[in-house]
Order: structure tokens, then C-alpha cells, then sequence
């Protein structure tokens, strides 16, 4: 709320800019306080549950039962694959940025703001 009034009150680049950019910051800042959070809402684990569903699901630890076509070239190339899970949308924003499609980052920061609070 202060960098919206900032923004509109002294109108520079500056304010603007942290206006635009803030939920970055905001993302990383619930993403890290979910570790706390979480517990204290609901401090039962599921994760046993969750064990035993895969173990129903699939009759072994899916862990084991794919550990024969693990190649480690892969592993490292889809470990790649989900670090840009978080910098694309980085990008993204820039890309629009600087091309100035005001509408167009306005519209792409909601969606990814929206899917990363969701899928928390």
C-alpha cells in the first residue's frame, strides 16, 4: 500500500518500478514463512498417508521401482528444468518490461502470482 501511494505521490521511476516488482519479493517472503506456517495450521504429517497411497497405487516405492532407468545426465538436466520453473517468470516480467506492454505484465504477473500462492 505505501509503494502504490509512493507511486502515485512523487511519480518516479523508481517507486514505479518497486511497484511493479514487489510481489517477487512477496512470494519469497510467504514461501519461506510457509515453513512455519504450515505446522502451526495443521501440525498432523500426512506424509505416512501418502507413503501408503503410493505403496497401494503402485505395489512398491516408486522411488525403487524407477531407480533402473535413473541416468544421472537426466537428473541433472531436469534438476534444470525446475530451477527455471522459478526464473521464466523472472524473465517473463522483464521481457514485458522493457518492451513497455504495461497491460500484457500487468495480466502475467497476476496469473503467476495467483499460481504460486495456490499451488501453496
Amino acid at each position: 500500500m505505501l509503494l502504490l501511494f509512493a507511486a502515485a505521490r512523487f511519480d518516479g521511476a523508481v517507486w514505479q518500478f518497486a511497484h511493479a516488482w514487489y510481489p517477487v519479493a512477496v512470494i519469497l517472503i510467504v514461501f519461506r514463512e510457509l515453513y512455519f506456517l504450515i505446522p502451526a495450521v495443521n501440525p498432523q504429517d500426512v506424509d505416512d498417508w501418502l507413503i501408503q497411497a503410493d505403496l497401494t497405487l503402485f505395489g512398491v516405492h516408486p522411488t525403487f521401482a524407477i531407480e533402473p532407468w535413473i541416468w544421472p545426465p537426466a537428473v541433472e538436466f531436469l534438476q534444470v528444468v525446475y530451477a527455471c520453473f522459478y526464473f521464466i517468470p523472472i524473465a517473463l516480467g522483464v521481457v514485458l518490461w522493457r518492451r513497455r506492454m504495461w497491460a500484457e505484465f500487468a495480466e502475467a504477473q497476476g496469473a503467476i502470482v495467483l499460481g504460486f500462492l495456490s499451488s501453496y
